[in-house]
């Protein structure tokens, strides 16, 4: 099943009429491959396809022998060279637009981290200092 945000982007970039046959494509597409999230690859193919639905069926499946990880690296490249922002919902991708993206999400996740005793946490709970909410 596709997280809430890639049904929601769906709705949003497509027809009412096209959005079942959408869903249907991308979990046949994405379901089953390991070597990337099945989430990180439905919003690098959704980002890609900008709406289109022969552009998703015909050119970005991975079907057509393309490796899923050169998906979401064009997805990255695309999106401004930030890596694996897809892996973000499209929320948390939105409220990272108004970064500065010369720094990159890398370095602003950087930013967030606090140390904890055995692991590193991204307190979520905490806007960034520069981040108007």
């Amino acid at each position: 099943m596709l997280a809430p945000d890639i049904i929601k982007r769906i709705n949003s970039d497509f027809f009412l009429e096209l959005v079942v046959e959408v869903i249907e494509i991308l979990e046949n597409a994405v379901f089953g491959i390991s070597i990337v999230s099945s989430d990180q690859l439905a919003r690098s193919l959704l980002f890609l396809c900008k709406g289109d639905i022969n552009a998703l069926k015909n050119e970005l499946l991975p079907e057509k022998k393309m490796d899923p990880r050169n998906i979401v690296m064009w997805a990255d490249i695309e999106a401004g060279g930030q890596d694996h922002c897809f892996g973000l919902t499209f929320d948390e991708i939105a409220n990272l637009e108004i970064i500065d993206h010369e720094k990159g999400i890398r370095d602003y996740w950087d930013e967030m981290v606090r140390e904890d005793e055995l692991s590193k946490l991204i307190d979520w709970s905490i806007p960034p200092k520069d981040m108007n909410l």
